[in-house]
């Protein structure tokens, strides 16, 4: 799967890492896989990685769809969480600027960033945070 989420309810974060090449279909269906699984509470913040994406296949027909998707999920909520896109290439910063204004009229304070180690201070969360992840991950 070419996005893979990491749930961290103890940080009250979900990262999502997108690797290689994703089409439509598969960004939709991803995102939705999350929206639906137990341990995801719209609160969350999100981390979204795309420094180890290549040229996506996303449609900004796909991006309109997303936010139609992120407006019903927020709908009924009072949730307002952070979304950090880090952006490392200036296709997918340009990308991710988009998306930050195709989501305007969606309850979630977005900024986009070329390091993962803005992001992270964006979050409160300590520089070596995707660190200890990769090596949890790996044990």
């Amino acid at each position: 799967m070419p996005i893979t989420f990491h749930l961290r309810p103890e940080e009250k974060l979900v990262i999502s890492v997108h690797t290689g090449t994703t089409t439509d279909d598969e960004f939709i269906a991803s995102y939705k896989s999350l929206y639906e699984n137990d341990l995801f509470d719209r609160s969350m913040n999100r981390l979204m990685d795309l420094r180890q994406a290549d040229t996506p296949q996303i449609s900004s027909d796909t991006l309109r769809q997303f936010a139609e998707l992120l407006r019903g999920q927020f709908t009924e909520t009072a949730a307002n969480p952070k979304v950090a896109v880090v952006a490392t290439r200036e296709f997918f910063f340009d990308l991710a600027r988009m998306y930050e204004f195709i989501t305007d009229a969606v309850p979630l304070d977005i900024a986009v960033f070329h390091s993962v180690e803005s992001a992270l201070a964006w979050f409160g969360l300590p520089e070596n945070f995707m660190d200890d992840l990769n090596k949890e991950a790996q044990q």
